[in-house]
């Protein structure tokens, strides 16, 4: 029985399931603590994230708006203040 040996850089999981290829920008998460030039350069690899904050070192990310729990709310609200 022979054993297989693989090298080379295997793909490395982010804690939230993200996988990010070996050599490149680990993803922006939240409570990441990070310099000011780390952060610009993970948000601009990550253009899908709409919204992130770097206070005092650490990264703030806001949870998505889900539709039924704001947006329909909000357009009910908006067509009885209409009436």
């Amino acid at each position: 029985m022979e054993t297989e040996v693989i090298t080379g850089a295997l793909p490395q999981a982010s804690p939230a399931g993200v996988m990010a290829p070996s050599g490149s920008l680990p993803p922006l998460e939240n409570g990441d603590r990070l310099t000011r030039s780390d952060f610009e350069q993970r948000y601009d690899a990550m253009p899908h994230i709409k919204k992130a904050e770097l206070l005092e070192g650490i990264v703030y990310m806001p949870s998505p708006v889900r539709v039924c729990s704001h947006g329909k709310p909000h357009g009910q609200i908006m067509g009885w203040i209409g009436m």
